[in-house]
């Protein structure tokens, strides 16, 4: 056990889950990678005006991917139904922004529900266990200033590949200086 490495109580078994391809992460996990994808681009993030959430709304949305990854019958789901499961999210950001951003970055749209829309020709994940760290990864790249994320171009073995350097990366930058 790595007692507050980066804040947290992290154990080895940790790092090999996160590692692990088709490792269903959990929302510990979830909150790391956040967590330290938030730190090390924060300049980034200052810049372009742009925030990682804090745990409790990542909790919420976990429960909404519940609806949309553990449906019975397991299908795409349609525009319709997609929009109807995030219209609470688009209706409660704003005011998450009105909170933690200043005014002047808020602008005159202070209160309007966010616009949520799929985005065409993206990676489709298809392996159990790894929607986090892919949902981790498109958010870093679109949050540090890449306009246009290419995440067509991802393929599985990508997944695999930066889900252990995410893996590699916070052991060293929060473990390693614990015992140095």
């Amino acid at each position: 056990m790595h007692i507050n490495a980066g804040g947290y109580d992290l154990d080895n078994e940790f790092f090999i889950d996160l590692a692990t391809p088709c490792k269903w992460v959990s929302s510990t996990h979830m909150d790391v990678l956040a967590d330290y994808v938030g730190r090390l681009h924060a300049e980034a993030l200052r810049g372009n005006r742009t925030m990682l959430v804090a745990p409790w709304f990542s909790a919420y949305l976990l429960a909404i991917w519940d609806v949309l990854v553990f449906d019975p019958n397991p299908r795409l789901k349609t525009e319709d139904e997609v929009a109807t499961l995030m219209e609470p999210v688009a209706a409660m950001l704003p005011y998450l922004a009105k909170k933690v951003c200043p005014a002047d970055a808020v602008g005159e749209h202070q209160l309007v529900p966010f616009h949520v829309e799929r985005v065409a020709d993206l990676y489709e994940n298809r392996r159990s266990g790894d929607c986090g760290p892919v949902a981790i990864k498109f958010l870093e790249m679109h949050s540090t200033g890449n306009e246009q994320p290419t995440m067509a171009s991802l393929t599985d073995d990508l997944v695999d590949i930066f889900r252990k350097q995410y893996g590699m990366e916070i052991y060293k930058d929060w473990v390693v200086p614990l015992y140095l």
